[in-house]
């Protein structure tokens, strides 16, 4: 699962072991005595920003720190959904959402990843520093957030564009 990147990456940067993210060997071997040796194979493959969004996952253990990332990434989507679509159907649709299974399957950041996104599209016209501040929290996947900044300049969002570069 891919939470034990996140997990691992703030772990290792929040207790003095930065130096041990990107060396693949060394890595592999932290998160072994975590799961165990039936873990995957995974290298840190996140700019060095990500350890700062994922800090708090570093004062948790591996299990809860799972259960608040899937938990709050759930809730933030649901949230993200709520602004997009108000209304009593909006908790059903959160909870029926096929991809967000396939995301809390796998540890994945999909949801945060739907939650920023489109909570940032929803909130431009009305919030637009707050919408700036979520796309600029899309950093951890700068592959896709790339156009954001060329759609605000196209869309003259001269706030949001501030605040996502801040």
């Amino acid at each position: 699962e891919d939470f034990i990147n996140y997990w691992s990456g703030a772990w290792l940067a929040w207790h003095g072991r930065a130096a041990d993210l990107y060396p693949m060997a060394a890595y592999h071997a932290f998160q072994e005595t975590v799961v165990g040796p039936a873990v995957g194979f995974y290298n840190y493959s996140y700019p060095p920003v990500l350890p700062l969004l994922t800090a708090p996952l570093a004062v948790l253990p591996y299990i809860p720190g799972l259960f608040i990332w899937l938990v709050s990434s759930w809730y933030c989507f649901y949230r993200a959904l709520r602004l997009a679509m108000p209304g009593r159907k909006v908790l059903l649709l959160a909870l029926a959402t096929p991809a967000l299974f396939v995301s809390v399957r796998g540890g994945q950041n999909g949801a945060w990843t739907a939650a920023l996104l489109g909570g940032g599209l929803v909130l431009l016209d009305r919030r637009p520093i707050v919408a700036g501040i979520l796309f600029g929290l899309q950093i951890y996947k700068p592959h896709l957030g790339f156009l954001i900044p060329i759609a605000l300049i196209a869309g003259r969002q001269w706030r949001a564009l501030f605040a996502a570069t801040a």
